[in-house]
């Protein structure tokens, strides 16, 4: 399903827009479900394969301190809301 809304004055088309504008790729629906997936499988298996590389691991430096930014942040947070 396709559909295009066109607000104010809008101008320009969407392309393949049944009933606006021509088709860019026309719909083919000669195919059977069968032929369709045998289409696609032979396509897959035609198509080279893609081999995944996974990046190294880099661990973040740790930190040994106890005062931390954070830390500093939720003591002011916390001084400031005593009062209330």
């Amino acid at each position: 399903m396709k559909a295009q809304l066109k607000v104010g004055k809008g101008d320009g088309d969407l392309p393949s827009i049944p009933g606006v504008t021509a088709y860019v790729i026309p719909d083919d629906y000669k195919g059977s479900l069968p032929t369709v997936m045998a289409d696609v499988s032979a396509a897959a298996e035609a198509a080279p394969a893609v081999v995944a590389v996974k990046a190294p691991v880099v661990n973040p430096p740790k930190e040994d301190s106890i005062v931390s930014g954070v830390t500093v942040i939720g003591v002011v947070i916390g001084l400031l809301l005593v009062p209330i």
